[in-house]
């Protein structure tokens, strides 16, 4: 009798969200971000991105290049573009005291440092200050606003912070780059 072969080994049809979350972070993360961008130069980049060997055939295919586009003529693209200096895929590690991160009053004389790992998708410096943008490829509705802000605020405050530290340089806006719904979505970060 023949063994069937697991669905993994299948070629399965359809990504993940996942998967296709991973793979549109990797388009945006092969962006030069010092150019503006078409339709046609995003299918270029991606098919670039296909004949490298950094994304699958289902991969590339699951790439909206329209939302990527969107992306690259948004507001926040153009002052990417502007910026004095635009890092991406920054990785750091920064020791944080609790008191720093947690408001709360039971946090605030507590001894011992918290280390955080993390990695930025993006942050420009535009006039000494930085700005910091998340890119987020799970849905967004504006019911489920108050949702997202839950699910991320404090992954960006985290994420402010660290970058305070390393740069000395004071983080005066913050994004999550919604790539479903196309929108820049602004965090108070306290």
């Amino acid at each position: 009798h023949t063994v069937k072969a697991p669905d993994f080994y299948a070629g399965k049809k359809g990504l993940s969200a996942a998967e296709r979350g991973t793979a549109v972070h990797t388009v945006l993360e092969h962006m030069d971000f010092g150019k503006k961008y078409s339709y046609d130069d995003i299918k270029e980049l991606i098919a670039g991105c296909l004949e490298r060997g950094i994304l699958t055939q289902a991969e590339a295919d699951s790439v909206s290049v329209k939302k990527i586009q969107i992306f690259a003529s948004c507001d926040l693209y153009k002052r990417i573009l502007e910026a004095d200096d635009v890092f991406k895929e920054e990785a750091f590690t920064v020791a944080v005291r609790p008191g720093e991160i947690y408001s709360q009053e039971k946090y605030k004389d507590i001894d011992g440092d918290i280390i955080l790992h993390g990695r930025i998708d993006c942050y420009f410096i535009e006039n000494g200050g930085i700005v910091l943008i998340d890119y987020k490829t799970d849905r967004y509705n504006e019911d489920s606003e108050e949702e997202f802000h839950e699910r991320y605020d404090i992954q960006m405050e985290l994420y402010s912070k660290a970058l305070e530290k390393v740069t000395g340089l004071k983080v005066k806006e913050c994004y999550i780059y919604s790539v479903e719904s196309g929108r820049a979505i602004p965090v108070e970060i306290q």
